[in-house]
């Protein structure tokens, strides 16, 4: 996706993004942040990064403008998901180069990161929150295990959609959710998100492994249709659009 798209898809948030980005400064500058080497790169707020944060706000502004524990949330999201991406990124064993940038370090990393989503709950009063969070992290650290399993009893692609659903798009899905709840939707539209963030986040990881994603896109674009109009939904149907055109720009799909 273009910069120029990603600005636009932004255009209702940017203020409670910035407000987010804000809070994991501050919370970053408490203590000494990791600066070096591959896991440290990724305490940025690049596109590709704050992708769950942009999804909490902009089903937050379904309901109206997101409210503190909205944005406090979105800052929770986006320390799980580079505490998550650290974790994976050890490589397996045996592996080459100095242990401690491989191994060692996006573990201390990833585990820093998990601390600070700890610590953000509490600080900002969202810890009955941490619950559904918690139980999200333990998918993702099964979906890593089960990812490098060599199960013979279910196909490799049926294991690979398996850890998909918990390495990346169960956050996505409860993360929506939380927004929604947050802001006092309904359990139906509360559900309508979920389904829209599980289906966009199988999409995100199973095309990066090469699988054929187009039902995903389908089905996240359909449940946004039964959501509030406004430009908030126009925005969460463009920034899926947008991003399955760059990524398969032979199938692309038009908003309709």
């Amino acid at each position: 996706m273009s910069e120029g798209a990603w600005e636009r898809v932004l255009s209702p948030i940017q203020g409670e993004l910035l407000e987010m980005q804000k809070i994991v400064r501050q919370s970053l500058h408490s203590s000494k942040a990791p600066a070096a080497g591959e896991p440290g790169q990724l305490l940025t707020f690049a596109s590709q990064h704050t992708l769950p944060s942009v999804l909490v706000l902009l089903c937050a502004r379904l309901f109206g403008p997101p409210a503190a524990p909205v944005i406090a949330l979105a800052a929770v999201v986006h320390f799980i998901y580079l505490a998550a991406r650290s974790h994976q990124s050890v490589q397996e064993w045996p592996g080459t180069g100095d242990p401690r940038v491989c191994y060692q370090y996006p573990v201390l990393v990833g585990d820093y990161l998990y601390s600070h989503f700890f610590n953000c709950l509490c600080r900002h009063g969202i810890l009955s929150y941490l619950q559904p969070l918690a139980r999200v992290i333990c998918q993702i650290s099964e979906g890593s295990i089960l990812r490098l399993q060599n199960n013979k009893e279910i196909s490799r692609a049926e294991l690979l959609r398996k850890a998909a659903l918990k390495e990346g798009a169960l956050l996505l899905g409860e993360s929506c959710r939380l927004a929604a709840r947050l802001c006092g939707a309904s359990e139906e539209e509360e559900e309508i998100l979920y389904r829209f963030g599980l289906n966009y986040g199988m999409a995100l990881v199973l095309n990066d492994l090469g699988f054929e994603v187009r039902a995903y896109v389908e089905k996240a674009l359909a449940l946004l249709d039964r959501l509030p109009l406004g430009e908030a939904r126009e925005a969460l149907k463009e920034l899926v659009v947008l991003w399955y055109q760059a990524a398969r720009p032979d199938l692309a799909l038009q908003v309709v």
